[in-house]
């Protein structure tokens, strides 16, 4: 047990390192977040990790089996909104918990596909919407501020009979954007616009079962 979870943390490792320049992640915060996961994983019986890649951003996932057809699913990514443009140079952050239901399972040449869908909730601290004009208007303002907003997630998941599964889905979040306002230093309150606009973008999931 303790070897295959091994490996999957080196991949991981591995995988996050790749992008902690574009992240700016120090290699000692990789360090804390997968000494976190294990914590997680010993206290809680976690049943699949997995890498979370989206145009939304990079991260991990941990999936909890509640029910024979339900899963509880804790995502953590970077929100790299502006970064891909270059409109920006530092990613946000979206923390999200999505409870799953499975609706219908399908075989397709020896792989289970499973179709489902749910409700949950994303937080985090990232940066509003901004129109893009032109060449020179392209930089976002220092607009990043605090999101809650509901979420909604359909997907589905491929089974291949080993200990890695893929999953691929899309997720819609409607709520609130509260930021500071660097010119008055007020708080400003409005539609999380990036959750609606966002919910196109497809969401790969490498899982990695325990």
């Amino acid at each position: 047990m303790f070897s295959g979870l091994k490996f999957k943390l080196f991949f991981i490792y591995s995988y996050v390192k790749n992008q902690r320049i574009l992240l700016r992640i120090s290699p000692k915060s990789i360090t804390v977040f997968l000494l976190t996961l294990v914590s997680f994983n010993a206290a809680a019986k976690v049943d699949a990790l997995g890498a979370f890649n989206s145009p939304k951003g990079f991260g991990a996932v941990l999936e909890f089996v509640s029910g024979k057809n339900e899963t509880n699913v804790f995502s953590a990514y970077a929100d790299m909104y502006g970064i891909f443009e270059g409109r920006c140079a530092a990613p946000g952050f979206k923390i999200n918990y999505t409870r799953c239901k499975s609706l219908k399972d399908i075989e397709l040449n020896g792989v289970n596909c499973k179709l489902y869908a749910g409700p949950g909730f994303t937080t985090g601290y990232a940066r509003q919407y901004e129109p893009y004009y032109n060449d020179y208007r392209k930089y976002l303002s220092r607009n990043y501020g605090v999101i809650a907003c509901l979420s909604g997630t359909a997907g589905c998941r491929f089974d291949f009979g080993s200990s890695i599964s893929l999953d691929l889905s899309w997720t819609v979040e409607a709520g609130v954007h509260m930021r500071l306002d660097e010119n008055s230093r007020e708080f400003k309150l409005g539609l999380y616009k990036n959750g609606l606009i966002s919910a196109l973008y497809p969401q790969l999931t490498i899982y990695f079962g325990f």
